[in-house]
């Protein structure tokens, strides 16, 4: 008896550290699958929840409200219709891009040198900051094929999301390079206007409180806050394509000005038997015999310095008596 109690504890004692083990992997099975699905929470609501969300009041603030509505009428925006709308557009640009890097990588140039290009750390690189702001509209930038380059950034982006399935996705890359860019350019396009116009708006009515016209004023200069700022930006744009443009077409005219019909004869004697550059046989500016003529004329000229030096009487001209 004795020995089958102490069989039995034995028994029990082995049975116990399995047991743990079991329940702790599985507990962390639990909680990793639940911190594996609030991540993806987050990305689908911002992703089908805000950005659409924002990108319809983006169409209703630009477009669609100055049209439909009067400046003493206060417009309503349906929610609702907002977010379908606002899906469809983020769906279409999302689509866009995809078709537009296919078709640069078939048939575009071939851009070796664009940010990106060399996997993960180059995604993570210095090439970031100046792309990632440009969300929607990649053409911005210096150099050549930028907007290629910034589609082919933004579908390596896509890719990489889809690549990774839903097991493996990355979180602080998703949130930085996707998701942040695109809320940051929705966000300064959205609350920047209103905010400036409805400051406008509040210091007009307050230094003419009584003005029917002031008051029309101030509400036209809030609902139109959208398209100035819009209209600022592009006025910057304008601005830097426009310099570019002049200066090229200067050092165009300066080039052929001063350059075109113009080049660099190296006049001298020949070293190891060979011409000097820009020469000929036919006694071309650089010839040889171009050469031994300047030689003599330098050596007669030293000849006379030495005989002015040594004493030696030197033949002067006779004078001419008119």
């Amino acid at each position: 008896e004795a020995e089958m109690d102490e069989e039995a504890s034995g028994s029990g004692t082995a049975e116990e550290p399995f047991a743990l083990a079991f329940f702790k992997k599985m507990l962390e099975g639990i909680c990793a699958g639940f911190l594996l699905g609030a991540k993806w929470a987050i990305l689908l609501v911002i992703w089908l929840g805000v950005i659409p969300l924002g990108l319809g009041l983006m169409g209703e603030a630009y477009g669609a409200i100055p049209i439909r509505s009067t400046l003493t009428e206060l417009p309503l925006v349906p929610l609702m219709q907002v977010w379908a709308m606002g899906l469809v557009f983020l769906k279409i640009w999302a689509r866009c891009v995809l078709l537009a890097a296919r078709a640069i990588e078939v048939q575009g140039p071939d851009l070796q040198g664009r940010p990106g290009a060399g996997g993960d750390e180059a995604n993570q690189g210095a090439g970031q900051d100046d792309l990632e702001a440009n969300a929607f509209f990649p053409w911005e930038g210096d150099g050549p094929f930028m907007a290629q380059r910034a589609i082919l950034l933004w579908n390596e982006r896509f890719r990489r999301i889809l690549n990774d399935g839903v097991m493996g996705l990355d979180f602080p890359f998703a949130m930085q390079f996707i998701i942040w860019p695109i809320c940051r350019q929705i966000f300064r396009a959205l609350c920047m206007p209103f905010l400036l116009g409805y400051l406008a708006e509040k210091a007009l009515n307050v230094m003419f409180p009584d003005e029917l016209r002031m008051f029309l004023f101030a509400r036209a200069l809030r609902r139109f806050s959208y398209h100035i700022y819009a209209g600022y930006f592009v006025s910057l744009r304008l601005q830097e394509v426009f310099a570019k443009l002049y200066r090229r077409l200067h050092d165009q005219l300066i080039d052929e000005e001063y350059l075109v019909g113009k080049q660099l004869v190296n006049f001298g004697e020949s070293v190891d038997g060979e011409e000097t550059a820009g020469g000929d046989d036919q006694g071309g500016p650089g010839s040889s015999s171009d050469a031994g003529t300047v030689s003599a004329l330098a050596a007669e000229g030293d000849a006379q310095d030495d005989r002015a030096a040594g004493g030696a009487e030197v033949a002067l001209p006779e004078p001419v008596v008119a």
